[in-house]
């Protein structure tokens, strides 16, 4: 934190913004092999003043010429956020986050090269690499190249044949096999840990359509039924249905992080303010009406509908699962994280059914 709020250099003295440590000592010397020494200068507020470009490509070169060592390293940069507080503020960390990106690329290249044991890894949630990479630098190349996108959904299978529920058979499985018990095969276990029917639905089908097929949405599925019924000793239908608001509420937390990305908190709120008490399907005409309402009643929904179109709004809540697409006629529900790219906005719009009780949805 003391790196990324110290000292900026302002553009017109560089190009580029440099970050600078708040130093009180009056010279640093960085030593390995080869030995680099640099000598800082120092303003009458005791802060160092250095050309960072220059300090970057020693460091560059003192890199290139360590030693290869047997052991391996391996580093892991998770939970790479972005949160919009300030318009500076996001700035500034959309460039740290893609220089990230740039960086661990390069030192991965010269690791490989010059046969170090090292390399670096980073896990980036597609929002946040959108943001990213409207920032005009080219990261395309190294998450094409080197990425993997996780994807827990599989089109094309039923309900009961989606993998992630082989995370909820597996791990029951591994808690029985602790416990000295047997396995179960994959049709006696749903019988004897979970309701046949919920809410008219196989229990696969309902803990999925409750998801938005990630594992982190079943775990707090499954704890937050342990938590309340902890003697129980399978998932009964009263505690699904006892923490169904809970559950609702801890996924909008969760899923609305990834609107920090683009939108400030208050926004949000306005957000919230159009769909509760609404409908879970309406059309964007609909919906378009309902926000001009609510802006006369909220000033945070007027807020947001002065800086950002609607139908960009709608597009990102696509994107993110709030909102999916339904076709009555056919039966058929669209969401993004089901493989469908783009929101239809002739078709009506769909609240996602783990957020209805959070948002009082009738």
């Amino acid at each position: 934190m003391a790196l990324v709020t110290s000292e900026v250099i302002k553009p017109e003295e560089s190009k580029l913004s440099r970050l600078i440590p708040y130093i009180r000592k009056g010279h640093i010397e960085i030593s390995d092999s080869p030995k680099l020494g640099l000598e800082f200068d120092w303003d009458e507020n005791g802060r160092a003043k250095v050309n960072f470009n220059e300090l970057v490509r020693r460091a560059d070169n003192a890199f290139k010429n360590l030693e290869p060592d047997h052991q391996r390293l391996n580093i892991f940069f998770d939970e790479l956020e972005l949160n919009y507080q300030t318009s500076k503020q996001y700035q500034r960390d959309s460039h740290l986050v893609r220089d990230l990106i740039v960086s661990i690329e390069k030192i991965n290249a010269i690791s490989k090269k010059k046969g170090f044991n090292l390399c670096l890894y980073a896990a980036i949630r597609s929002e946040v690499l959108n943001s990213v990479d409207s920032l005009g630098k080219e990261i395309n190349k190294p998450t094409a190249d080197f990425g993997s996108t996780i994807l827990w959904n599989r089109p094309g299978l039923d309900a009961v044949q989606q993998p992630m529920l082989n995370i909820v058979e597996k791990r029951i499985n591994n808690a029985r096999a602790e416990a000295g018990m047997d396995n179960l095969s994959e049709n006696d276990l749903w019988k004897q840990y979970f309701p046949i029917n919920i809410n008219g639905q196989r229990s696969q089908v309902y803990i999925l359509h409750n998801s938005w097929y990630r594992p982190r949405d079943v775990v707090r599925l499954m704890l937050s039924v342990q938590d309340q019924y902890p003697n129980e000793e399978s998932f009964i239908l009263q505690g699904l249905e006892a923490i169904r608001k809970m559950y609702s509420t801890a996924s909008w937390v969760e899923i609305t992080e990834e609107l920090k990305a683009k939108y400030r908190p208050s926004d949000i709120d306005g957000i919230k303010y159009i769909f509760y008490g609404y409908k879970q399907i309406s059309s964007f005409t609909q919906l378009s009406d309902r926000a001009e309402k609510v802006a006369k009643d909220h000033k945070e929904t007027a807020s947001l509908l002065e800086s950002h179109n609607l139908k960009e709004v709608v597009k990102d809540l696509f994107r993110i699962g709030v909102l999916g697409n339904i076709n009555t006629q056919k039966d058929r529900i669209r969401f993004s994280f089901r493989g469908d790219d783009e929101v239809l906005f002739d078709l009506n719009l769909f609240v996602h059914n783990a957020l209805k009780a959070h948002l009082s949805i009738f």
